[in-house]
């Protein structure tokens, strides 16, 4: 049997492409922390001797931390999440005939193949589907929707629950498929202009895709504010007239850290302790996700709102990147056109729809854009100022390009 065809030989190899994936993760926030270190020493190394100087790579190892507990919570919190994306109820005494036959054949199959019973979820859907999640036999979940209870005879009912306890056995299977983020590459200070991740399988729900967009950004967002009043805390004033090199733009949230903390110095003023520039680019990544549009975070929390609304929220947000782009950050110009390229959002059940506490956790997401977003996250970057740079400088260029030609004509 060749390795297309043959599902350990798949196993295996989608094992050790996970092990990479991972492993790749938790370097690239050890690239971003200790590239960041490197770029701190070298902006102070002209500082004068009282001022702080850049030595131990602290931003570094908390970041390489920080990437390595992400992976692992990820991981173990992947089939719970699972389950509570879907509104998934576990049997725990079995209310009608359905579900009766559903616990005994789980337990008849579980006997059959010598394994610890799984726990019994059941999905309120009318679209019949199953699935199974967990890691081993500890944490073991068959998840069967009433649409497919409705629908089985109990020999069906069979075949379909041997099929999911055969992936619980042999496989990580999990309903949705999502690789880990890929970062898009930028030369700015961090390295990147934020990440994305790729959806490998079909969406079950308006909720699923809510819970799926709010998830990251709830993630990223509150350990960033506490990094923010620890770091704000440590940070101190720049002494004399020494200045870094690299000046940032800052959120409204380090303006209410600093208001919250009695800080009367300028941010911009400040020597910047690095567990609060770890927080300003946790901001910075939580901003660029939560921007309501495409197949961002925000975007995936617009389009479970409201999936009509998603083009028209998507374009107006285009639309407004342009000027910000020009007058703020010239980075937006890349965020405005990638937007525009993933605008068109992937099919998910219309219904049912999204409602109740989801839809005042989307004002919550409103809330975190609005207090991590940047319009000019690095200054002096902006598309008037960068522009004429680069116009001169192209200029220059094709100057010496010619003058270098005609003297080589010249010369033959």
């Amino acid at each position: 049997m060749s390795d297309e065809v043959n599902l350990f030989a798949q196993q295996e190899a989608n094992r050790r492409r996970s092990r990479w994936l991972v492993i790749g993760f938790i370097l690239f926030f050890a690239w971003l922390g200790f590239g960041g270190d490197f770029i701190w020493y070298l902006s102070t190394t002209k500082a004068p001797p009282e001022s702080y100087h850049h030595v131990f790579p602290f931003v570094g190892i908390l970041l390489t931390v920080f990437g390595a507990l992400m992976a692992k919570y990820s991981y173990s919190t992947g089939p719970k999440n699972i389950l509570k994306s879907t509104g998934a109820r576990e049997i725990i005494d079995a209310q009608t005939p359905q579900e009766t036959q559903l616990v005994n054949v789980v337990e008849e199959m579980s006997v059959a193949s010598g394994i610890t019973k799984p726990h019994i979820w059941i999905v309120d859907d009318p679209d019949p589907n199953a699935f199974a999640t967990g890691h081993d036999e500890s944490d073991s979940n068959i998840a069967v929707t009433q649409g497919l209870l409705a629908i089985c005879s109990r020999d069906e009912l069979q075949a379909v629950v041997a099929h999911e306890m055969g992936h619980y056995l042999y496989a990580h299977h999990y309903r949705v498929y999502a690789t880990l983020p890929f970062f898009v590459p930028f030369p700015s200070l961090i390295g990147t202009l934020g990440a994305f991740i790729r959806i490998k399988s079909p969406i079950p729900s308006r909720a699923a895709l809510f819970d799926i967009g709010i998830a990251g950004p709830i993630a990223g967002f509150i350990p960033a504010c506490v990094a923010l009043l620890v770091g704000l805390s440590l940070s101190h004033p720049i002494a004399g007239s020494a200045a870094s090199d690299i000046q940032l733009g800052f959120p409204l949230a380090f303006h209410l850290g600093a208001r919250l903390l009695h800080i009367g110095t300028p941010l911009a003023a400040l020597s910047l302790h690095p567990i609060a520039a770890a927080a300003w680019v946790g901001m910075f990544a939580t901003a660029l996700n939560l921007l309501p549009g495409g197949q961002l975070d925000g975007g995936h929390i617009v389009y479970s709102i409201s999936p009509r609304w998603h083009r028209w929220i998507s374009m107006l947000t285009v639309f407004a990147l342009v000027p910000f782009g020009k007058y703020r950050w010239t980075g937006w110009f890349l965020w405005a056109v990638l937007l525009a390229l993933t605008m068109r959002h992937p099919r998910v059940p219309r219904y049912p729809q999204v409602s109740g506490g989801r839809r005042a956790l989307a004002l919550c997401a409103a809330l975190m854009l609005v207090l991590t977003f940047t319009p000019a996250p690095f200054t002096h970057s902006s598309g008037r100022e960068v522009w004429p740079e680069i116009r001169d400088g192209s200029r220059d260029t094709l100057r010496d390009l010619r003058d270098g030609i005609r003297h080589k004509l010249h010369r033959r």
